[in-house]
Order: C-alpha cells, then structure tokens, then sequence
C-alpha cells in the first residue's frame, strides 16, 4: 500500500548555468529523482515519500532558486510544494468555479 502521487517540478530564479547544474544533479541523482525528468516533467506516477529530503537536500545548492513541485495524489488532491534554501512549505490547492452568465 503507500499513497502514489504524479508530480512536475519547476523552478524559478536560476541562471542558465544554474539550470545546467540543476538537470545535471537530477541526472545524477535518478535513483531519488524517479518521478520526474531532469527538466522537471512528470515521468509516471508513484510513492516518492522522501521527495522533502532530497528537494531540501537540492534546493540547500541551489539557495536562491525556488523549486515549485505540483503535485497530484491518487485520489485527486492537488497541492505545491515550496523548496528554497533547505525551507518546505506546502500549500493546497483552492479551486473556484465560475457561476453561470448569460
């Protein structure tokens, strides 16, 4: 059992090289990384429980970029999860809709 998510990252504030090094320690780093590619995009969807600690772990190289993860758990729960400088936060999603207009 676990509880199985789909997740895309994204990050904000990197130089070009920056970017370089980031999709180079994701590639290094595939084993904690499985979800997603190293340019961020979802790969499949699964329990990826320690993703804090290494989103931590790469957000404390990398402390003045902010990495944005999107997350969808399997029973439709959408949230996003924060990283910068080794800080987490996390913030659920709010969905709105619309009334009817003529």
């Amino acid at each position: 059992m676990g509880y199985y998510i789909e997740a895309n990252m994204s990050f904000t504030g990197a130089t070009d090289e920056e970017v370089d090094l980031i999709t180079s320690y994701i590639e290094e780093n595939e084993d904690d990384f499985y979800l997603i590619y190293p340019n961020g995009k979802s790969k499949t969807e699964g329990k990826w429980y320690d993703r804090d600690v290494h989103l931590k772990t790469l957000s404390l190289k990398f402390p003045n970029v902010l990495f944005n993860l999107y997350c969808c758990g399997e029973d439709g729960t959408k949230w996003l999860e924060y990283y910068k400088n080794g800080v987490y936060k996390r913030v659920e999603a709010i969905i709105t809709y619309n009334g009817w207009e003529d």
